[in-house]
């Protein structure tokens, strides 16, 4: 898929969550690719945090709406296909694990910027902190990416 397809797919889905009253940002490789973080040349998916949610009640069934999205994780975490786009739900504030069993780390939802996708605001996370994750993740060179478009 396409990225124009994708950015019509996050058009949808932010308009969902926006309509709904719901604090969100994005953040993970679509945020450091389109802020231009050297070494991030794509994206596949979307990583969402979202603030003070139960997912599993509250963000799966709004997003049903948008194709079927069947959640993972009840209460913290959950990602599903919205449109053959991969979104990812964390909620603010959980430990989640990184896909290392043994590295663990704080989501917290922070709003540093925001862009407009097809007129529809998409509020984006700080690149600095995703630096702090992708390190936490295991994931040493996306870090030093992220911690050199910083300074």
């Amino acid at each position: 898929m396409g990225e124009e397809q994708k950015m019509a797919v996050l058009a949808k889905v932010a308009s969902v969550l926006n309509e709904n009253n719901i604090t969100w940002a994005i953040g993970g490789s679509y945020l450091c690719y389109v802020k231009g973080v050297d070494g991030f040349t794509g994206f596949n998916d979307f990583d969402v945090s979202t603030s003070g949610f139960d997912i599993g009640n509250t963000i799966a069934p709004l997003l049903k709406k948008l194709n079927g999205f069947q959640s993972y994780r009840e209460k913290d975490f959950c990602e599903g296909e919205i449109e053959c786009v991969l979104h990812e739900f964390i909620i603010d504030g959980v430990s989640f694990d990184f896909g290392d069993c043994s590295s663990f780390s704080e989501v917290s939802l922070e709003i540093a910027d925001s862009i407009l996708i097809e007129g529809v605001s998409v509020p984006l996370q700080s690149v600095k902190k995703w630096g702090r994750y992708y390190k936490s993740m295991g994931r040493p060179e996306q870090s030093a990416w992220c911690e050199a478009h910083v300074g």
